[in-house]
């Protein structure tokens, strides 16, 4: 029921409309033209359309204001900055513990910018369509920096204002964690995608880590997060801070 209900509401944000977009890479070739000929079911569409409806009515509410526009890049970026920073609030929020840092695997955020006005629902999905839960791991340093070796490997991924590191030769120096500098021997809190903290993208280091409970997926965090920011009467906004540079 949970597959056909994410089904309607990707069916909803395009309208039912066909639309192919790159979702990950595979050594295996599908033909999409293939579909061309395949008519629409008018009793099908009669079955959905009450539900589309609603989930028209539900993406389509406005949640938020984007101040100006957020743009995604590497090896930091002010989309990135702001969901990463929201991470760690919202992980604060549901573990109940100080969160040292929060990263996002770059390839997790699915729209390469976010303008400047009002957003919805449905914006949030199409930056964050995956089921993806927020998780928060209790880790020692010399796991922290398998971690942050990958993100220095791949030119960055979107990292929290508490993480800082500088890229040099694909390699992260001057790392420092809330203004402190890294400790090989400390353990660290951070939050992760569940999909990089169950080894996704190579990070099978980080499959056997203790998690503290939290159940919230991403998509709701970020939701929740801007909801609670328009409550305040805040705006969406975000600034590049320097938190990764590159020698």
């Amino acid at each position: 029921m949970k597959r056909i209900y994410t089904l309607l509401i990707l069916c909803s944000l395009l309208s039912c409309q066909r639309q192919w977009h790159l979702a990950e890479v595979d050594p295996d070739t599908y033909r999409f033209d293939r579909y061309n000929s395949v008519k629409e079911d008018p009793e099908i569409k009669s079955m959905i359309q009450p539900y589309k409806s609603q989930l028209d009515a539900e993406m389509n509410q406005i949640i938020g204001t984007v101040k100006h526009d957020l743009t995604k890049a590497k090896p930091e970026s002010t989309l990135g900055n702001f969901l990463s920073d929201l991470l760690v609030v919202q992980g604060e929020s549901c573990s109940g513990e100080i969160i040292d840092f929060a990263a996002q695997n770059y390839g997790g955020i699915r729209v390469p910018s976010v303008p400047a006005g009002k957003i919805n629902r449905g914006k949030i999905f199409e930056i964050m369509p995956f089921e993806n839960m927020l998780s928060v791991l209790e880790v020692k340093g010399d796991v922290v920096i398998q971690l942050i070796n990958k993100m220095a490997e791949s030119g960055g991924w979107p990292i929290s204002k508490q993480l800082n590191f500088v890229i040099e030769n694909d390699k992260p120096t001057d790392v420092t964690i809330r203004g402190e500098a890294f400790d090989m021997n400390k353990m660290y809190r951070i939050v992760l995608p569940d999909y990089i903290a169950n080894g996704g993208d190579n990070c099978d280091f980080l499959i056997e880590q203790k998690r503290l409970p939290c159940d919230i997926s991403i998509r709701d965090a970020i939701i929740k997060h801007i909801l609670e920011m328009t409550e305040r009467g805040e705006e969406i906004e975000a600034q590049k801070t320097g938190r990764i540079t590159k020698s």
